[in-house]
């Protein structure tokens, strides 16, 4: 309680609101990330990065706002079709919803959107950014932000004992080093499978 616009009462969003008008809106996807993570991985991955955020920004002082994801699906390259456990949703329907939830976010009085994405569909979200712009013509301040693209220095192997071994790809050790971070009981190791092997 108290995390996601949704989840909080009304009287104390806009209190919150008033104090900082930045909004996260977290977007992820339901696709397959090998047979020992969960295919809502993105989802719940990028929602625990903002609620962290949240948490940090409240010690703080100047607590950000999340709205809940407005997708459970996403959109998704086509090397992905016919993927078991990847539901895709057509780039037309991700690019309304992002539009008009952005503009249900505006119309409430959050004039900082930053969409934080976990997945694949970064162009997609751009393409809905631009034209939220250009249809409402708005002002504010609106951003696509692909989190691992921010700290991609990260997922780099360096010469360092605790460095990765390889370079990010969906479902490799970096990933799965990250989801198990945060997401720790929805990862069953014991069923890990060496994809290089």
């Amino acid at each position: 309680a108290g995390s996601y616009i949704q989840n909080t009462p009304r009287a104390k969003c806009i209190e919150k609101r008033r104090k900082n008008d930045l909004v996260f809106l977290p977007v992820g996807c339901t696709e397959n990330h090998g047979i020992h993570a969960n295919s809502g991985l993105d989802t719940f991955m990028v929602t625990q990065i903002v609620e962290a955020v949240r948490r940090y920004t409240a010690k703080q002082g100047r607590e950000v706002n999340i709205a809940l994801p407005p997708l459970n699906y996403g959109g998704h390259p086509y090397h992905h079709m016919g993927m078991p456990g990847t539901a895709i949703i057509p780039a037309e329907t991700v690019q309304e919803m992002v539009i008009y939830t952005m503009l249900g976010l505006w119309n409430d009085g959050y004039r900082k959107i930053i969409v934080i994405n976990n997945h694949g569909q970064l162009w997609m979200l751009e393409s809905a950014l631009h034209e939220f712009m250009k249809r409402f013509q708005l002002p504010g301040i609106f951003q696509v932000l692909d989190w691992h693209r921010a700290v991609r220095e990260f997922f780099v192997p360096v010469d360092r004992p605790d460095s990765l071994e390889t370079t990010f790809v969906l479902a490799d050790d970096s990933e799965t080093s990250a989801a198990l971070l945060v997401l720790k009981e929805m990862s069953a190791m014991s069923f890990v499978q060496d994809a290089m092997a």
